[in-house]
């Protein structure tokens, strides 16, 4: 409905500038007894009347939707931090738990990941100069994050493939764990670093669901999202050499259309490191052991979407 409404204004602005340019056009250059004119000039003014009044019903409309699109965009995101929260750190022997953990998990990151990108697409903006919807698909584009690293690992635990470092590495995606040693006793600090992230961002987005400018919100304000969970326990940047190797795959993929994909150019050590570091999942060779194709990963997709983000986060 968005999207419609600012179309709406799109065509009608337009209407209502052509139509007073030719009805002042008329009146001045042309005879005002020839009553050919002086219909053409009612005409005209005629339809600069009912456009202005539809454009201002438009506007009216758009900004109604868009304060609408704010409000359930951010009540969403609400829900998806209060939900998360209440994951926590838990053996993979705690069988309660870890199907409680599972549940937030298949809630957050499959369903509501889903219906916040839905809520996302209605957003249509006249005009963006403070790179709002930009700042909008950041949150999205995190939990999107979240749900690409850990996807992988929350199917082997469903599966009953339940290993401790499965369930660590969503451990790692998700939690800050940090210990201290005070006279032989340990202590175990665990935050959640999504509520840690988003918490003030929610505070800036809670601006754009408030009518009056005057509560925070900053008019020539460029809004920048620059929180990412791709900190360096998840992510690292490789070497130049493993760069341009991953540059190629990514190129390849997008030829073929597909993640097996025809590759020879690999050393056996650059493929003992990508096959080591899960870049590559699988390859096809010959009967004389030659390397004729390689099944690559959704993490050698992504790489550089990744790296970007990673760096980043590290200008803050």
């Amino acid at each position: 409905m968005l999207k419609i409404q600012r179309n709406s204004v799109y065509i009608l602005l337009p209407f209502c500038i052509i139509s007073l340019i030719v009805s002042a056009l008329l009146n001045a250059f042309t005879t005002p007894n020839n009553s050919w004119i002086t219909y053409s000039v009612n005409i005209s003014i005629g339809i600069f009347g009912s456009s202005l009044l539809a454009l201002i019903l438009a506007i009216i409309g758009y900004n109604q939707e868009k304060h609408l699109a704010f409000e359930e965009y951010f009540r969403k995101l609400e829900k998806m931090i209060s939900s998360i929260s209440k994951y926590q750190k838990c053996e993979v022997t705690d069988e309660e738990l870890l199907k409680t953990n599972l549940t937030i998990l298949q809630k957050v990151l499959f369903e509501d990941v889903h219906e916040l990108g839905d809520i996302y697409a209605k957003f249509a903006f006249i005009w963006d100069r403070q790179k709002v919807k930009p700042y909008l698909f950041g949150f999205y584009q995190y939990f999107s994050d979240i749900q690409e690293l850990v996807s992988d690992n929350i199917r082997l635990l469903r599966n009953d493939v339940r290993t401790q470092s499965v369930l660590d590495f969503i451990d790692m995606v998700l939690l800050e764990i940090s210990t201290t040693t005070y006279k032989q006793t340990v202590f175990t600090e665990v935050k959640n670093k999504i509520v840690e992230d988003l918490n003030g961002e929610l505070d800036t987005l809670i601006m754009f669901t408030n009518r009056k400018k005057d509560r925070g919100m900053k008019i020539f304000h460029k809004y920048k999202f620059n929180k990412t969970v791709l900190d360096d326990k998840i992510f690292k940047i490789e070497s130049n050499d493993y760069e341009n190797i991953l540059h190629n795959i990514i190129a390849k993929i997008g030829e073929e259309k597909e993640f097996t994909i025809h590759f020879t150019d690999l050393t056996n050590e650059n493929l003992d490191y990508l096959r080591k570091n899960e870049y590559v999942c699988g390859t096809t060779t010959t009967k004389k052991g030659k390397l004729t194709s390689i099944t690559a990963t959704d993490k050698a997709y992504r790489y550089f979407e990744y790296k970007k983000r990673f760096e980043m986060s590290k200008k803050i």
